[in-house]
């Protein structure tokens, strides 16, 4: 669990101020940046939720 946490800190953790520093530029926004990170994290990962989490509706829970 420990290795699992510090790889995603340092993945976006790490990653962000460059990511957003990145984007504030290309789109001559400062804003823009901190904005579409933060859809593009969540937008990644819903795509992950749907294609690997499966679906529970006809399970039986126990």
């Amino acid at each position: 669990m420990s290795l699992a946490f510090n790889i995603g800190i340092g993945l976006f953790g790490g990653f962000t101020p460059s990511i957003v520093q990145t984007l504030g530029v290309l789109f001559n926004n400062p804003l823009a940046g901190v904005i579409l990170y933060t859809y593009i994290v969540v937008a990644v990962a819903l795509a992950v939720a749907i294609k690997w989490l499966p679906e529970t509706a006809g399970v039986r829970l126990e």
